[in-house]
């Protein structure tokens, strides 16, 4: 069709489909956790300590934490799909030095910048869930667009962690421009839907308000954030933490073997989680979900305690972690996507309390593995005490919460 001089096409008044919204999902997790992945690699062969190397993850987790609360309110006044552009241009600032130049700065800007773009990434691209409409017309139940939204950064995260032991050995250019072509793709996609305004659903059916809301809303929030302190800990720190025992080149295949079964387990419970509804205003059956975190950690500090590490035991342990922080995420962004309006500010506070847990786990971890319990120990010790204090902490918050009425 032509269009007259002086005149354009209008733009797009859907969201993009669900599947371009999972792989834009999928391809910023991919530049974000492996600016980040890289890094910790090298950070750990230039001999940096578990303290500094806690300090710097600390620095681009901040980054995060700090800035997606703003991307949660931009996107819902600013416009979705641009702040998902602002998010993608942001990483790019960060990768390009790092293709050019092995100077350290280039490798923790790659960092800081790929987790301040993702900071203004999802909130935006959790609103663009919410609007989005299924292939054959009409909304989904939210459970189903949530599994959506999760396998979207979920595979991406995934194939990062497949990638970073092949990538931490490649001349920059290559590692990282894989980095930064994730980025690239996903900000001249999104560019046609740069005037696509945000929506409101329907407050009727799973967007309806419920009593209990606030207080599962609370409870999961401050789950994930432990959950997320637990979890990034163990992702930046398990290389160094093995790194005593079996030494750098074996502790980067271990620790790749526990990241990729960790990301491939919270994915099949994403797949669970978005295909049954039953445990939705059922806190107690999300709770027996998360028993992984216990088995995991625990797992692991037998192994440590044994001074043995087999590479099946590993995964198998990664594997239960995974699991148990695939169900506590979905409670938090499920509940979060619930509420009737402002689903990008929503987002943006589900994804404020990831920045914290996250921001504070590679340096908490790292103190303790410094000052208190070096090595594989001290990480699972710090992990297993996490666990311990999720579980625990939705024991005391579910019994009032069914009394507002989930059961």
């Amino acid at each position: 069709m032509r269009f007259p001089a002086g005149r354009q096409p209008a733009a797009p008044v859907q969201p993009p489909p669900l599947f371009a919204l999972q792989s834009f999902n999928a391809l910023i997790s991919v530049g974000s956790i492996l600016a980040l992945m890289l890094g910790t690699v090298r950070w750990t062969g230039w001999e940096w300590s578990a303290w500094q190397i806690g300090v710097v993850t600390t620095v681009a987790n901040l980054c995060y934490g700090g800035l997606v609360f703003i991307g949660g309110r931009l996107a819902d006044r600013w416009g979705r799909a641009r702040s998902g552009i602002l998010g993608a241009s942001l990483g790019l600032v960060g990768s390009i030095p790092a293709m050019i130049s092995t100077e350290q700065w280039t490798t923790v800007m790659a960092a800081m910048c790929g987790f301040a773009g993702a900071a203004m990434f999802f909130p935006g691209s959790a609103g663009l869930f919410s609007d989005a409409e299924g292939a054959a017309g009409g909304p989904p139940p939210l459970h189903r667009k949530v599994r959506r939204y999760n396998l979207g950064w979920a595979a991406g995260n995934l194939i990062a962690f497949l990638l970073f032991d092949w990538l931490s050995t490649m001349p920059s250019w290559l590692a990282y421009g894989v980095v930064t072509i994730s980025f690239l793709i996903v900000g001249v996609s999104l560019w046609r839907w740069r005037n696509l305004q945000p929506g409101r659903p329907a407050p009727s059916g799973d967007r309806a308000p419920h009593a209990a809301l606030p207080r599962l809303l609370i409870m999961y929030r401050l789950n994930l954030f432990l959950a997320c302190i637990l979890c990034m800990a163990m992702i930046t720190q398990v290389a160094k933490g093995l790194d005593a025992q079996v030494g750098v080149k074996e502790a980067t295949h271990l620790a790749s073997g526990a990241l990729s079964a960790f990301a491939a387990c919270y994915m099949m419970m994403f797949i669970v989680l978005g295909s049954w509804g039953g445990w939705i205003l059922r806190p107690w059956a999300l709770w027996a979900a998360q028993c992984g975190f216990l088995l995991g950690t625990g797992g692991l500090l037998a192994l440590a305690l044994c001074g043995y590490f087999p590479m099946l035991l590993i995964i198998a342990c990664g594997g239960l972690i995974g699991s148990g922080y695939g169900a506590a995420y979905v409670g938090s962004i499920y509940y979060s996507l619930r509420l009737p309006e402002g689903v990008g500010k929503a987002a943006g506070w589900h994804e404020t309390f990831i920045g914290l847990g996250n921001t504070m786990g590679p340096l908490l971890a790292g103190l303790f593995m410094s000052f208190v319990c070096s090595g594989v120990t001290g990480l699972a010790i710090f992990l297993l005490v996490l666990a311990l204090a999720m579980i625990t902490w939705q024991v005391v918050m579910i019994p009032g919460a069914r009394r507002l009425g989930a059961r």
